[in-house]
């Protein structure tokens, strides 16, 4: 049995736990989740009613989901390269390129892709993801990029190791 991830809402919270923002709707990839897989949960968000960012102290994230003998549809990827983001003059310090293929017998039409980079410890510092803007029939490839959500620049250097996951969104 696997689970589906219906909703996250991460709130924002002061040092009095009062919620400064909320984001709600974010979603995971894939937002089905087999036994013993990974799902990574990655969003840019602004926070316009925090003016000092020494306010944000803590987040609280939520997450609904059910249970769900649907299986995601994973596409396969490859020829993945990491190398050195585009945009200097933002917080985009890494780009992700690849290949994803549909290897169903269905048409992909709601391509999802994300990518997580590990710095030499295996320790998670941050997720890239995108929508791509095209549908893949059976046995059809592309070519992708990844290099949003801007990221702190205190991973900038520190990444050695990608792991990508492209899959067909049921939303």
């Amino acid at each position: 049995m696997s689970a589906r991830i219906d909703d996250i809402v991460v709130d924002f919270l002061d040092g009095d736990e009062k919620s400064l923002q909320t984001a709600p709707m974010i979603s995971p990839i894939p937002d089905i989740i087999p036994p013993n897989e990974t799902a990574y949960i990655t969003e840019s968000i602004t926070l316009e009613t925090v003016k000092d960012p020494a306010e944000l102290k803590n987040t609280q994230i939520n997450i609904e989901s059910s249970k769900t003998d649907d299986e995601p549809m994973m596409l396969e990827t490859d020829n993945i390269e990491l190398s050195k983001g585009k945009h200097s003059d933002i917080q985009m310090p890494y780009l992700v390129t690849g290949t994803v293929t549909n290897p169903h017998s269905e048409k992909a039409e709601n391509i999802l892709i994300s990518a997580a980079l590990y710095n030499d410890k295996d320790e998670l510092l941050g997720v890239l993801k995108r929508t791509l803007d095209i549908s893949l029939d059976p046995n059809g490839s592309e070519k992708f990029e990844l290099n949003y959500p801007e990221l702190p620049d205190e991973i900038s250097g520190k990444v050695s190791k990608v792991k990508v996951k492209a899959y067909n969104s049921s939303y």
